[in-house]
């Protein structure tokens, strides 16, 4: 038996077990099941009051599958211009993708049902949104440009409630919407583009036209589903 496990308790930890072996009576068979389903099944415990917690959602749990992402969908014209501007910037054995406006990374493939199902009903009660495209941004190694809008923000965010509990560490965390169009450069060449950009780049608008979820494929996107607003 692995050490620090009782045999009555397994999956418990020490903390929560003491005097474990002077209970009377002795579990149940229906207790002994609830155990043996909570061991199956681990649950994060409190050193300080031994109460079972959920664990919220590592990154680490989605990575022996493949996770969706869920971007904005571009007008076709917006999508070819910053698809150019992506192609000419980004290194190209490193560029699998035309250009995006992600909201979500790494969604967790398990929840592939749920994830279509709110996102069907969210463009279902959305309308078509014109965002501007403002001033580049430095990225370090890269150079992206800044979408902001708060309409688009306040979707993800809904649906960021709705997929709490089991989103990544990154995907919790607040969100700045943005297209890349320079990427995996050195900062010398990064900050040559962005200083280029900061003095000629013309604010530009895009519409939004709904949302696509696609599946990570190691580096290419595949596109599972569009979605319209309105539709």
């Amino acid at each position: 038996m692995p050490q620090g496990v009782d045999e009555r308790l397994p999956g418990v930890p020490p903390m929560c077990r003491r005097g474990v072996r002077h209970l009377t009576p002795p579990l149940s068979e229906g207790g002994m099941r609830q155990v043996f389903m909570r061991h199956q099944h681990p649950v994060a415990y409190s050193a300080h009051d031994c109460i079972p917690r959920p664990r919220m959602a590592q990154a680490s749990d989605v990575d022996d599958m493949e996770p969706l992402l869920l971007t904005a969908k571009l007008d076709p014209a917006s999508r070819a211009l910053f698809t150019g501007l992506r192609t000419k910037y980004f290194p190209a054995e490193r560029n699998y993708l035309d250009a995006h406006l992600t909201l979500f990374h790494k969604l967790d493939r398990r929840q592939e049902a749920a994830v279509r199902r709110d996102v069907a009903f969210a463009c279902s009660t959305s309308s078509p949104m014109v965002i501007p495209v403002l001033e580049p941004v430095f990225l370090g190694k890269g150079v992206a440009l800044r979408t902001p809008s708060k309409p688009l923000d306040s979707l993800r965010a809904r649906l960021a409630g709705q997929w709490k509990p089991w989103l990544t560490p990154q995907d919790r965390q607040g969100h700045r919407a943005h297209i890349t169009i320079q990427n995996k450069v050195s900062p010398e060449e990064a900050q040559g583009l962005f200083d280029e950009l900061r003095g000629t780049w013309q604010p530009h608008t895009l519409t939004v036209q709904g949302l696509e979820l696609h599946i990570y494929k190691g580096g290419p996107w595949e596109l599972l589903e569009a979605y319209d607003f309105g539709a």
